[in-house]
């Protein structure tokens, strides 16, 4: 993260992180014709971990006047990836100074969407949007 914008009340940052997802994949197909050979069922399952990197602006502002203890936290990041997609995710948090160089941030992913664009040959596409509650720590220095 890199402070743009830094004062008293908060700062206005750029932000890249790698989002680490493990996707788990399944087929079923009750009955299929394979060059030309009619099967009943098939089944088959995968698995695969992608790493994404994504980057965009990040917003802090400091709720009380005189002291960094209580603020609120926002960002905006994605990527895109050329013809096959894209990737959105936001997420905000409420903090609190714990002691010094220790916050604690619990918040809300108010959604992540993850949109692979269908492919004419294979007929393939995906758009997963998620949403949860988040909590972290958090250690400036």
């Amino acid at each position: 993260m890199y402070d743009i914008i830094r004062k008293k009340r908060g700062h206005l940052a750029i932000k890249a992180q790698v989002d680490i997802f493990d996707v788990l994949g399944s087929l079923n197909a009750e009955a299929q014709v394979v060059n030309g050979v009619p099967v009943l069922a098939h089944r088959a399952k995968g698995t695969i971990r992608a790493p994404l990197p994504i980057f965009g602006p990040d917003v802090r502002f400091y709720l009380t006047k005189n002291s960094n203890r209580l603020f609120v936290t926002g960002n905006v990041l994605g990527m895109y990836f050329f013809g096959y997609g894209n990737f959105i995710s936001t997420v905000d948090t409420v903090g609190f100074s714990a002691t010094k160089h220790l916050n604690i941030k619990p918040g809300y992913k108010l959604g992540s969407r993850l949109n692979v664009n269908n492919n004419a040959s294979t007929r393939i596409g995906i758009s997963l949007t998620q949403k949860w509650p988040v909590v972290g720590i958090e250690v400036p220095f």
